[in-house]
């Protein structure tokens, strides 16, 4: 389960350093190519595990994949491959192709993110799994699934910040 306050607290419309910017954006024009040509994803993303730092997960779900769970591996590689450059291709860990009702999709999914709003999160835990980066570029509810609201909490100067420091917040990301 994605922890709530992370969410709130590090939710931010996508800002990368420049360095990288570009090739998240080539993410993001290929998941844009591939749902123009075989349909919409439930989940585009790049996760950094903190058990692979620099390194990037990418993650995809789409009920169109199906059990051509190979032959979408090749296709989405082939993909990569011609947008990308060697040294972005070097960042990469691995592809995980995810079935729509999988828990950790159905997870990620508790905030709908369409084509060019990406959204990004750092430091947080996703189905236990701790991430130190994720890079959201489509997430998609299904549509039996129930709609969540989220709302952005205001942490106060003197409580507790919420990255789980045992600091007040004004002594640590307050600052």
């Amino acid at each position: 389960m994605i922890n709530q306050t992370t969410i709130n607290q590090n939710t931010a419309s996508l800002q990368i350093e420049d360095s990288l910017s570009t090739t998240f954006e080539k993410f993001c024009h290929i998941e844009k190519e591939i749902a123009a040509e075989k349909g919409d994803f439930t989940l585009f993303a790049l996760f950094e595990r903190e058990d692979a730092p620099s390194r990037w997960d990418v993650l995809v779900s789409a009920s169109w994949i199906g059990e051509n769970k190979k032959d979408f591996l090749s296709y989405l590689a082939a993909k990569i491959s011609s947008k990308l450059t060697l040294d972005e291709r070097t960042m990469l860990s691995r592809i995980v192709i995810l079935e729509p009702s999988d828990a950790f999709v159905r997870n990620v999914n508790v905030v709908a993110v369409e084509h060019g709003n990406n959204i990004r999160f750092t430091n947080c835990v996703f189905n236990g799994v701790p991430i130190k980066d994720a890079i959201i570029i489509t997430s998609m509810r299904r549509d039996d699934e129930p709609k969540t609201k989220i709302q952005k909490k205001k942490v106060g100067r003197n409580e507790f910040c919420p990255c789980g420091s045992g600091k007040k917040y004004k002594r640590c990301h307050g600052a």
